[in-house]
């Protein structure tokens, strides 16, 4: 069977509305892939990003504060009080969340093209 062929790169998307859509997307899909990561190998994740219009978005798992603290300051890092079962709770309940933000993005979307 033939490799699919992969994409030829991407592009910046020009229009405000798209470009805003496309940054809620992919916020949600990476913290999903965040959230996996950690679920899978144990890693503590945290990720920080910046919207254009100046808003912030932050993961962690379990939190991020305590990650990025250890991190600027190059402490180790603590241990968390959380058992492994609150963590699972905690990664189901941000998947759900993701998905949710997700399917209602798509709906605002279709709603705004049936309104054009």
């Amino acid at each position: 069977m033939p490799r699919r062929a992969r994409r030829s790169g991407v592009k910046f998307v020009e229009d405000d509305r798209d470009r805003s859509l496309t940054f809620f997307k992919r916020r949600s899909g990476l913290f999903k892939a965040a959230s996996d990561l950690s679920a899978l190998t144990g890693a503590r994740v945290a990720m920080v990003l910046e919207s254009e219009t100046g808003k912030f978005s932050s993961f962690g798992t379990p939190k991020a504060g305590p990650i990025v603290d250890s991190f600027v300051l190059g402490n180790a890092p603590i241990d968390s009080n959380s058992s492994e079962e609150d963590k699972a709770r905690i990664t189901s309940l941000q998947n759900e969340l993701f998905q949710l933000e997700k399917a209602k993005a798509i709906e605002d979307k279709r709603k705004y093209e049936n309104m054009a």
